[in-house]
């Protein structure tokens, strides 16, 4: 459980109300909430990074960004509830490659499992009637009791990113596939080493590090390392933490993780957050993303095929 002296804010030490932090409160139904609740309660606002939202009542901000589960912590840090409205927290990348079905899953996941680690008594999700099941179910794969309210309301368009940043999500859904996230990394590092032979070579070296080269050279492309505090038995990640691919001079350092949903469907998710590539933008989305696209879907055809294989065996 995180916990961060930035936060320690003094919300309950000013007022014995409790707690509430609202996710989505610069949106209109956000703040018609916080007009009804302000008197009763003491109110976080949690908004997207680098967002500049005015309220006229009182409240403690916190910025946060969705797709990092330890943002979501530290932004629940001393909370008794908390509301999620779906769809209200999204900051697009400036290369995005991925549905909105999956990226707003990756949210639910996180917020519904940071709850949980941060003992929230209960969480509300406000969602419009349309939302799938899937999401639903997602929210209430954890500990934390969850209300659901299904409300039809106005989402404003995503905010867009003033870096040169990609986000990039791949589902993979097999019903023969009942492999754990540490399996798939695993599975996933190997299969790269044999199948771009041999131009490319993955080494796992000590220290939970692994780099991506070239077989004729020794410098890395990529250079990744096992986060031990973002990492569970339903998750994976690697920090992109250097490599002539990656911009090592970027604000925020990329993340390449691997989970599994506590949803009870065989669901697979692997993504790329916050990378900011070394290489000229123009020549980046022209090259390496496409290529990044192709390897995920030549993995999720080798994924297919060896969840047959262990079906007819």
């Amino acid at each position: 459980m995180l916990t961060n002296d930035a936060y320690s804010d003094g919300v309950q030490a000013a007022t014995k109300q409790p707690v509430v932090a609202i996710f989505g409160v610069h949106m209109n139904i956000g703040l018609v909430m916080l007009k009804r609740m302000a008197h009763q309660y003491s109110i976080i606002a949690i908004t997207p990074p680098h967002a500049n939202v005015p309220f006229r009542i009182p409240v403690t901000k916190r910025a946060c960004d969705v797709y990092n589960d330890q943002d979501i912590e530290k932004a629940l840090f001393n909370v008794d509830f908390a509301i999620y409205i779906h769809g209200s927290m999204q900051v697009d990348a400036a290369c995005t490659q991925a549905n909105d079905d999956d990226l707003q899953l990756i949210v639910a996941d996180n917020i519904a499992r940071a709850a949980e680690r941060q003992q929230v008594k209960k969480l509300i999700f406000i969602q419009p009637p349309s939302t799938n099941k899937e999401l639903r179910e997602t929210m209430t794969a954890y500990r934390t009791p969850v209300h659901i309210i299904s409300k039809n309301y106005s989402t404003p368009p995503s905010t867009k990113s003033k870096t040169n940043d990609v986000r990039s999500v791949q589902r993979l859904s097999f019903s023969n596939c009942h492999m754990k996230a540490h399996e798939i990394a695993r599975e996933y590092m190997a299969w790269l080493d044999q199948s771009i032979r041999p131009l490319i070579r993955v080494r796992q070296i000590p220290s939970y590090e692994t780099t991506i080269q070239f077989r004729a050279f020794t410098i890395p492309l990529l250079t990744l390392q096992i986060s031990q505090c973002q990492s569970t038995k339903t998750r994976i990640t690697y920090r992109i933490i250097g490599g002539l691919l990656n911009n090592s001079k970027a604000s925020k350092e990329g993340r390449f993780e691997f989970r599994t949903l506590q949803n009870g469907r065989n669901c697979i998710i692997i993504a790329i957050h916050d990378f900011h590539p070394a290489l000229p933008w123009p020549l980046y989305k022209r090259t390496q993303a496409p290529i990044h696209l192709f390897v995920m879907k030549q993995f999720a055809t080798h994924i297919y095929r060896k969840s047959c294989q262990h079906v007819f065996n």
